[in-house]
C-alpha cells in the first residue's frame, strides 16, 4: 500500500477546494443565467381591472393615474403603463455599451420572444407587443386589441 505525503495530500485538497468552488459557482450563474434568459424572453403579465400589465411593472398608482389620463381607453392605458426601455432589460449594459443600430437589433429580438410567448400563451387574446425608437432609446410596449 503506497501512502501519499503529506503536501501531496494538501495539494489535492486545495485542487479538489478550488474546483469544487468554481463548480459551484459556474452552476450557479449558470442557474441565474436560466432564469434571467426566462424572464427577458417570456414575461408574465396580470390582469388588472381588464387591462393587461406586464407583472414586473405594474404599479397601482401609476395605473389609476393612465386611466384618468388616457380617459379609460384600454389601449392608451396599456400601451403607457406597459413600457420598458431595452436598455433596461439589460442591467449590466450602459447606453454607450451598443450602437442604437444593435439596440435596435436586440430589441427587435426581445419583440419577437415576448410576441411568440404571449401568442402560445394567450392566442385567444390579440397581445401586440412594438418596438418604439426615440431620439436616442428604443422601448417595448404591450397591450391587447380586439380580435
Amino acid at each position: 500500500m503506497k501512502v501519499m505525503s503529506e503536501e501531496m495530500q494538501i495539494q489535492d485538497f486545495e485542487v479538489w477546494t478550488t474546483y469544487t468552488k468554481q463548480s459551484h459557482q459556474n452552476m450557479w450563474e449558470f442557474l441565474h443565467n436560466q432564469e434571467r434568459f426566462k424572464q427577458l424572453t417570456t414575461p408574465q403579465i396580470v390582469l388588472i381591472q381588464d387591462y393587461i400589465i406586464l407583472q414586473e411593472l405594474y404599479d397601482e398608482a401609476l395605473l389609476n393615474d393612465w386611466i384618468i389620463d388616457c380617459h379609460q381607453h384600454k389601449q392608451c392605458v396599456e400601451q403607457a403603463v406597459n413600457i420598458c426601455a431595452v436598455l433596461d432589460l439589460f442591467p449590466t449594459l450602459e447606453q454607450n455599451d451598443l450602437s442604437k443600430t444593435d439596440l435596435k437589433v436586440l430589441g427587435e429580438i426581445i419583440r419577437k420572444f415576448w410576441a411568440k410567448s404571449f401568442l402560445e400563451r394567450y392566442g385567444d387574446r390579440g397581445i401586440i407587443v412594438d418596438l418604439i425608437e426615440d431620439e436616442e432609446h428604443y422601448f417595448l410596449s404591450v397591450y391587447e386589441v380586439q380580435i
